[in-house]
């Protein structure tokens, strides 16, 4: 006799579809074929508007349905018509309600009377110091940032910026809801969709503020949406490309514009190297800041329209500056520090000076990890070269001083080929410590290969 099938049932669908019903019934069921473009229009807006009301699941599916329904009246690339609604929609309602702390997707109001670039950020900068505890230049990138900003579209590339900290409640959010008052164009979200995100980018070339999105280390859409974006949408022409609509048609999207993102742990090496990195802490007992009452939303949108009219009155030569670069900052990171020294210059009073100190303390940090993940992978190579599991330290340190086009074979001040001592510092910090191990009839110390896996 059959037993009775105690597995738990998934719930009743019938609410969530007469929910979609009901909209599409309401909104685009009084199209048909003879209506004009006005009422396809006007029909799509309301449509958009109720549904970007929806949670995340019930608008997937109000998606799919009302591209069903432009398809059946004959709609060519209907889903096309449906994320540009939808992209609009979040737009508006941004504009009206926003969404954490952010503003619009529009710009603020230009200030009336000229502002003097140096004192303003210098404000900027003691507004960020009121209400985060943040590591040594980061105030400084943070009001340079948000400067940049209001003036992106002139530059070749623009900064990316990575908060990190090891645990929660180490203050990245704060930092994004004080952008979102002072950036041009904010969007402070969570990981949004596909359909969603890349129209909004291209539509409206927003500042995007991405919150928690430690998910870029995972697998599925959303973690491959932000890694593309981190990948390609620093430089000016880059574009993605997304398969759009029902028949998967390929469409590129113009990503391009400044971008904040917070996560818990790092960001993988590859997309870390785009990022201005600053490393968050916990505050500590003694340690006091200002709340983000409400009065300070009206300091912000102060220095937020100040922040523009600079901008406005310092395009010509924002585009024309080219930094001069200090040793340290080489290749990509000189491409995405150039917009802020170039802020510094134009702005006088000592900022460029001051920002080059900045990038000292934060990038010349990310360097030595770049460089400590090149020795790994370095590292890994003596091993397949000489297909063993375990090496001496003295012959991977043999090898590696013979790369010329590395910095082993000129280590350090004193520019002398890398010793095993100062491998082993280097690789302290990824919790590689040599120990002893045997190869053949003899003992010494050394690595086993799993370790650089």
């Amino acid at each position: 006799m059959r037993q009775p099938d105690s597995s738990p049932r998934l719930p009743e669908t019938p609410a969530v579809i007469g929910v979609v019903d009901t909209l599409i019934e309401e909104t685009l069921g009084a199209l048909n074929g003879r209506s004009n473009n006005g009422e396809l229009e006007c029909a799509l807006t309301l449509f958009a508007k109720r549904a970007v009301a929806l949670n995340p699941v019930r608008l997937r599916i109000a998606r799919a349905a009302g591209m069903g329904c432009l398809k059946e009246l004959g709609t060519d690339s209907p889903a096309k018509f449906i994320d540009a609604a939808l992209a609009m929609a979040i737009a508006a309602e941004h504009s009206e309600n926003g969404t954490g702390s952010s503003a619009a997707f529009k710009d603020v109001e230009s200030w009336g009377d000229p502002v003097d670039g140096a004192d303003l950020l210098d404000t900027l900068r003691a507004f960020f110091r009121r209400f985060l505890i943040l590591p040594e230049g980061a105030a400084d990138v943070l009001a340079a940032f948000a400067l940049v900003t209001h003036a992106a579209d002139v530059f070749r590339t623009v900064p990316y910026l990575a908060l990190e900290s090891p645990t929660p409640e180490c203050g990245k959010t704060r930092v994004l809801e004080i952008l979102a008052l002072l950036s041009a164009r904010p969007w402070f979200t969570l990981m949004p969709s596909t359909a969603v995100l890349f129209r909004v980018l291209e539509e409206y070339h927003p500042t995007m503020l991405l919150d928690e999105c430690q998910a870029v280390r995972g697998r599925g859409e959303a973690a491959e949406n932000v890694r593309d974006l981190l990948l390609a949408g620093y430089k000016r022409g880059a574009k993605v490309p997304r398969c759009v609509g029902e028949q998967h048609e390929v469409q590129f999207f113009d990503v391009f514009g400044p971008k904040v993102f917070a996560l818990i742990g790092e960001l993988p090496g590859a997309l870390a190297s785009r990022c201005i990195r600053i490393g968050m802490k916990h505050r500590r007992q003694k340690e006091s800041v200002e709340s983000l009452l409400p009065g300070v939303e009206d300091e912000a949108i102060i220095l937020a329209q100040k922040a523009r009219r600079w901008a406005e009155d310092h395009r010509e030569m924002l585009q024309g500056t080219t930094p001069p670069f200090p040793e340290f900052l080489k290749d990509r990171l000189a491409e995405i520090w150039g917009p802020l020294l170039a802020v510094g210059i134009v702005a006088g009073g000592g900022w460029n000076v001051r920002l080059i100190g900045a990038a000292r303390a934060l990038a010349v940090g990310q360097e030595d990890d770049d460089v400590r993940t090149l020795l790994l992978a370095d590292i890994r190579t003596v091993f397949d070269n000489r297909c063993v599991n375990r090496l001496k330290s003295e012959d991977i340190i043999e090898v590696l001083v013979k790369m010329e086009e590395r910095d082993w074979p000129e280590w350090g001040k004193n520019k002398k080929p890398m010793s095993a001592t100062a491998m082993a510092r280097q690789l302290k910090g990824f919790d590689i410590h040599p120990k002893v191990i045997r190869i053949g009839d003899g003992t010494a110390r050394g690595y086993d290969r799993d370790w650089f896996e």
